[in-house]
């Protein structure tokens, strides 16, 4: 812990003055060797992000191979060379670079993850690894790490742990007013998911800097929708998916919400009467009545696998 602890410090140090992922690892293998006689080293994988491109000048000392979970797919980080910091003094360490486009993820992780054993001894292994960060690779970094976490520990089945389990996702959502800052992402029709949404709405209103009040109308109008949907939606009880995409377009933010639900259109709902006192109002109705009157324009369209809602909000000067 000591070791690791004295490794942090230097590599904080160094990287503030050295400009290349490479040369801070060179250099923090050093002064690891002229220092510390202890025959201790250590794995590391040193990136340095744009946060206004994407991109990630990266080397990587020894460290299992993060993953890129990509649009079309995920794959390791192509290996860059070099071998574990505190062996040998005079170590070289090759570089490379990556682009993550908007809503991908570098994912790292310990080999405590892929060496986790279940009763029978069994690795949960790269392959397993690979198989569920391809299942989630539109989730949040937040749902990525929680889905490996359960799969680990439901692999594991109460087999003792015998190392460390540590993951980082670092999702990259894009740069404000770009094309490509557009989200898409898939809902369960379960209530919990509400929370899910709430969450990537913030992080969409980040990206594109949204004001308070366009945000706060939004998280209220998208909330009635997809509730709406979730609960009188469906018949039966199996699980379905419902598809939220938002941009930001010609001034407004757009967001589309599409399900396999029964048809339902909430532009010909009536009116609620909102004059009324509360005891004398029809039950139903102010949900929608709250959309219509927070978003500035909405559109329905039955498809032939389902419904098609299209919200339009006015961004704020």
């Amino acid at each position: 812990a000591l070791f690791m602890a004295v490794i942090k410090t230097v590599f904080k140090a160094i990287a503030g003055r050295v400009q290349n992922s490479s040369e801070i690892l060179s250099t923090v293998n050093r002064e690891i060797c002229r220092d510390y006689d202890a025959q201790m080293f250590t794995t590391l994988f040193c990136g340095i992000l744009d946060t206004r491109t994407g991109e990630i000048n990266y080397s990587n000392g020894g460290h299992n191979p993060p993953y890129h979970i990509a649009r079309d797919g995920v794959q390791q980080v192509p290996k860059t060379g070099g071998r574990l910091l505190g062996l040998i003094e005079e170590t070289t360490y090759g570089e490379s670079r990556m682009v993550l486009g908007s809503g991908e993820t570098l994912f790292l992780y310990t080999d405590g993850v892929t060496e986790a054993m279940d009763p029978a001894e069994q690795f949960f292994s790269e392959r397993r690894l690979e198989s569920i960060l391809t299942q989630i690779n539109f989730a949040s970094a937040r749902e990525q790490i929680e889905h490996l976490t359960r799969e680990i520990t439901l692999f594991a089945a109460g087999a003792e742990q015998a190392d460390d389990i540590t993951t980082l996702a670092i999702r990259f959502l894009g740069t404000a007013g770009s094309n490509n800052g557009e989200l898409r992402f898939t809902l369960k029709n379960r209530i919990a998911e509400i929370a899910a949404l709430g969450e990537r709405l913030g992080e969409f209103a980040a990206v594109h800097q949204l004001t308070p009040n366009v945000l706060h109308d939004l998280n209220l109008a998208l909330e009635e929708a997809v509730t709406n949907i979730i609960s009188h939606g469906y018949s039966d009880h199996r699980e379905h998916d419902i598809l939220v995409r938002m941009r930001v377009e010609s001034g407004a933010v757009i967001v589309e919400l599409k399900d396999d639900a029964r048809a339902f259109n909430p532009l010909t709902a009536p009116e609620a009467d909102v004059s009324a006192p509360l005891e004398e109002r029809a039950a139903g109705g102010l949900g929608i009545h709250l959309m219509r009157k927070l978003m500035d324009g909405i559109e329905y369209q039955r498809l032939e696998d389902g419904n098609l809602l299209i919200m339009k909000k006015n961004l704020e000067a």
